[in-house]
């Protein structure tokens, strides 16, 4: 049985039942492995790691020296995020998605120059959301220039659903690809004919933060994102999922949050207990606390934060990624 799960990608086999790309002895004609096949028709989520790290992925798309186009959630955007980006040394370009999520009186076109200004890229950007047949086309026909490409890109950021799109539109039929908010639902390469060139959808990077599994799932946004401000004092903190705290140190500031609304956020007066982890970062003007893989915090005024949190917490400091975006 050589046979490729059309969810994950990896092959299939009936012998252990633990193991990535199991289906039953019986069902041996399946074109979903077990575990993608709950996951489509019951919404069984199972968060499988993937068989390779960061690098190996990175190393093995490498090899298949194609274009690469590597997508990325406008939400996600972080050096983290971006790291693989900039060491992927064939030709390449960068998708951001959910652009349908931001605010209306953000410039899509400004946000893109920022967003290469912040991180110094120099490749072409490309906006993408499923809501636009436009930007789907306007992806299509530059991949039309190519043979073949292959998609790569933060996990949850929307390869898969492209490429159903992309599907759909170039050979007017239903593709198989799974499509979920599950982390790291594609577990290996896998190849797609759409028109007269070739897709290669590959596994989803991982960021390195052990976030709870949880938070994970409900930080990926799935409607319009309306930011949320906080009005702070000194002696107020904010309370991110009871996991994260975070306090400055003016007697009047504002902190607004990019991400999923679903996150719970509230201020308090007080630590119930004392957190393993504190950090203090001085934020220049009208900067972004990120969180990879989480969202951001805007802070308006320049100031010190105090994070607190019971494991070791990536971070970063960014000119504000909105900042000079309004229309």
């Amino acid at each position: 049985m050589n046979k490729k799960c059309f969810g994950c990608g990896s092959i299939l086999q009936s012998i252990n039942p633990s193991s990535i790309g199991y289906i039953p002895i019986k069902k041996a004609d399946a074109i979903y492995c077990e575990r993608c096949f709950r996951l489509l028709h019951y919404h069984e989520l199972r968060m499988d790691l993937l068989p390779f790290t960061n690098q190996e992925l990175l190393e093995q798309a490498k090899k298949l020296q194609k274009p690469v186009y590597y997508f990325l959630d406008l939400f996600q955007v972080s050096e983290e995020a971006l790291a693989p980006f900039l060491e992927i040394s064939q030709e390449k370009y960068l998708v951001l998605t959910k652009i349908d999520l931001i605010p209306k009186t953000i410039s899509v076109d400004r946000l893109l120059k920022r967003i290469q200004n912040i991180y110094q890229i120099k490749d072409k950007i490309f906006a993408y959301t499923r809501k636009s047949e436009k930007l789907l086309l306007t992806i299509l026909n530059h991949m039309r220039n190519f043979e073949a490409c292959v998609l790569l890109g933060m996990t949850n950021a929307g390869k898969s659903s492209f490429l159903k799109e992309a599907i759909s539109y170039c050979n007017h039929e239903n593709c198989p690809a799974l499509v979920s908010e599950m982390p790291n639902t594609t577990l290996s390469f896998l190849d797609w004919k759409v028109d007269h060139f070739h897709l290669t959808d590959a596994p989803g990077f991982s960021f390195q933060t052990k976030w709870d599994a949880e938070i994970l799932l409900k930080s990926i946004p799935k409607h319009f994102m309306k930011p949320i401000t906080m009005q702070m004092k000194k002696e107020t903190i904010l309370n991110f999922e009871n996991v994260v705290f975070l306090s400055q140190n003016l007697d009047q500031n504002s902190i607004t949050f990019y991400g999923n609304q679903e996150f719970l956020l509230e201020k308090k007066y007080k630590m119930e207990e004392k957190m393993e982890q504190e950090i203090q970062i001085k934020i220049p003007k009208k900067s972004d606390l990120v969180f990879p893989g989480i969202g951001f915090f805007s802070i308006s005024k320049p100031c010190h934060i105090m994070i607190q949190s019971n494991f070791d917490l990536s971070y970063e400091i960014r000119p504000s990624l909105f900042g000079g975006c309004d229309d």
